[in-house]
């Protein structure tokens, strides 16, 4: 089985795992699409075009704009109604 996307909010004990692991090891898996929504931060990291062993495309919004998502889903993802993470 193949998956066409992975996304993921940013683990608040453990965001190394979000931002280095899964970075490096879903290309390798065959993810063409990693969305990481980081409520730390209050963004949305969109990395894209694997090529094997790493992403070649990375995009970054901020809560409340809008991130593309590309083909073959082809559509705007609203990213107004993301809340940050409680101090």
């Amino acid at each position: 089985m193949h998956a066409d996307h992975q996304g993921d909010p940013v683990s608040p004990s453990n965001p190394e795992n979000d931002w280095t692991g899964k970075v490096r090891d879903y290309p390798r898996m065959g993810f063409p699409l990693y969305l990481i929504i980081d409520p730390r931060q209050k963004t949305v990291t969109l990395f894209s075009e694997p090529n094997r062993d790493r992403y070649h495309t990375r995009t970054e919004r901020e809560f409340g704009e809008t991130i593309r998502i590309p083909e073959p889903f082809g559509f705007e993802l609203d990213l107004a109604r993301l809340v940050p993470y409680r101090d």
